[in-house]
């Protein structure tokens, strides 16, 4: 009888312990459940795609978890407000990580306002936000500021749109995906991988002791701007990852700026000048397959020259005229370094004419030189000539 009792009451247990687990896994599956969660806090898991329509307010430390699957939106009737707090999917002012989820503005209104804690992005897409016209019109995707940190390990933040009249202003164009603000003094802003499409790193008259900062240490990022206003240089630390086109303001430029060459383990700041760029151009000296590329780099910089390959050939250096200069490079003017190479058949040679001019406009070559391959295979042919004369001189006599 009490092994029958004990054997009931370990069921009984068991039952209540599954019911537990499963309630605790299912996730939330409506906006009404979504909004009393994030008001506890903790993490949350969805359970289906969640429609919201008005800003669901995040001031609690919470996780959002979409399990790679679940969506929050954006309703087509959402209600958006007249501030900044209230004209966004999410309004964040807590330690907030967004996990593998999709939060969709819907072209409805911004996706996230975040001014205070750190909004942390892994694995989850940021995507479809509209920045409303009360700001000007741009920010359509996440915007930082105050005393906000952001962190991006995975996800993506693309796809979201200021206003008509920005879309391709010279300078706020590239603020619709991620603006970091001038006075976001948090203790991070960086993005260690995953991908954004435009990122804007802001300065301005109000924050004269800390001027915008951004660093990139993985990820892809397509267009990055890093403003200079009101005498002010905002940050940017390029250590890794791949940026499609970098631009830096002029000083006080009013959106004017210069597009320069990334190179990684450079710290850049707005406020540049045309005199504090240098141009290097490599000639690929490849029948043309690769074309010549111009970097745009500051001056007296070091940049890493690249490896390239050739079928056939063997990279032998870049040269500066006759000279071959390192790999680690220092900009100091307005050069076109020429690759040379040897080639890599039996008995080839190469064939290499490189510029003695260092300017880059300058297309007169230097005299052509060729290797001891060609020198030899002269010197065979020559010498095979001179024996058939001589056995033919023999015969005659």
């Amino acid at each position: 009888m009490k092994k029958a009792l004990a054997t009931i009451l370990a069921l009984v247990m068991a039952i209540g312990l599954c019911s537990v687990s499963w309630a605790e896994n299912e996730g939330v599956k409506t906006a009404n459940e979504l909004t009393a969660a994030v008001a506890t806090g903790g993490e949350i898991k969805l359970a289906a795609d969640i429609t919201l329509t008005s800003t669901l307010n995040l001031a609690k430390d919470v996780t959002i978890d979409g399990q790679g699957e679940y969506t929050i939106k954006a309703a087509d009737n959402f209600t958006s407000g007249s501030d900044n707090k209230t004209a966004c999917v999410l309004y964040v002012s807590a330690t907030v990580t967004l996990k593998n989820v999709t939060v969709d503005g819907n072209e409805k209104c911004r996706v996230i306002f975040c001014n205070k804690g750190k909004l942390t992005i892994d694995g989850a897409t940021i995507t479809n936000g509209k920045a409303p016209d009360f700001v000007g019109g741009f920010i359509g995707g996440v915007y930082m500021t105050s005393s906000a940190s952001f962190e991006m390990n995975s996800g993506s933040i693309v796809g979201n749109k200021n206003v008509e009249n920005y879309q391709n202003d010279k300078y706020l164009q590239y603020s619709s995906d991620l603006w970091i603000g001038a006075n976001a003094t948090g203790a991070l802003t960086a993005i260690n991988g995953g991908a954004i499409g435009n990122v804007f790193v802001n300065s301005n008259a109000y924050s004269a002791s800390n001027p915008g900062s951004f660093t990139m240490n993985g990820g892809t990022v397509t267009n990055l701007y890093v403003e200079h206003d009101a005498n002010y240089g905002a940050k940017f630390k390029y250590t890794d990852g791949t940026i499609g086109h970098l631009y830096l303001s002029k000083e006080n430029g009013n959106g004017e700026s210069i597009e320069v060459t990334p190179v990684k383990g450079t710290d850049y700041s707005g406020g540049v000048s045309d005199e504090q760029m240098v141009t290097v151009t490599l000639n690929y000296n490849d029948n043309q397959a690769t074309p010549a590329k111009a970097l745009k780099v500051a001056k007296d910089s070091t940049i890493t020259l690249p490896t390239p390959t050739r079928s056939g050939y063997t990279f032998a250096g870049w040269y500066n005229g006759t000279t071959k200069v390192a790999a680690e490079y220092k900009a100091e003017n307005n050069i076109t370094l020429t690759a040379k190479w040897t080639s890599t058949s039996s008995g080839g040679y190469y064939y290499y004419q490189p510029t003695t001019d260092t300017k880059a406009t300058d297309t007169k070559g230097s005299p052509k030189t060729f290797d001891a391959g060609i020198a030899l295979y002269v010197g065979m042919a020559l010498t095979s000539a001179a024996g058939v004369a001589f056995v033919g001189k023999k015969r005659e006599d």
